[in-house]
């Protein structure tokens, strides 16, 4: 069993609603670039190299001043899509998923907790 660990500082942003312009699903710019900043952190810290396993577990903390506005599965949905291609080639290797949104106080404490681990956790 393998583990990987990732914070990404700053308020986390949910995953927003596509809209639709003239025929074309066109996604938020807050979406899209909280996606790559996603991608990008872990790139930095554990390069391109996919998890090579098809049992995969994550389990994503959303600590967020506004939190308990945000939809749970938003915050997990970003996270899952920031990580396609950097982490994994496709979420669909993900076996399990947990998400927590917690209300914190301060600015400083405002960030997005991703664990990874190959096979399960015990809850």
């Amino acid at each position: 069993m393998r583990s990987w660990i990732l914070w990404i500082p700053g308020k986390p942003v949910p995953k927003g609603r596509p809209r639709f312009y003239k025929g074309h699903a066109l996604t938020p710019k807050a979406t899209h670039d909280y996606e790559k900043r996603i991608k990008m952190a872990w790139a930095d810290k554990y390069g391109f190299d996919f998890i090579e396993n098809d049992d995969i577990t994550i389990k994503v903390e959303a600590h967020s001043k506004t939190a308990n506005r945000c939809d749970v599965d938003n915050y997990l949905k970003i996270v899952l899509d920031g990580l396609q291609g950097a982490a994994y080639e496709n979420d669909n290797k993900i076996t399990f998923a947990q998400i927590l949104k917690r209300k914190v106080d301060t600015p400083e404490e405002e960030g997005m907790r991703i664990f990874i681990v190959t096979g399960l956790l015990d809850s």
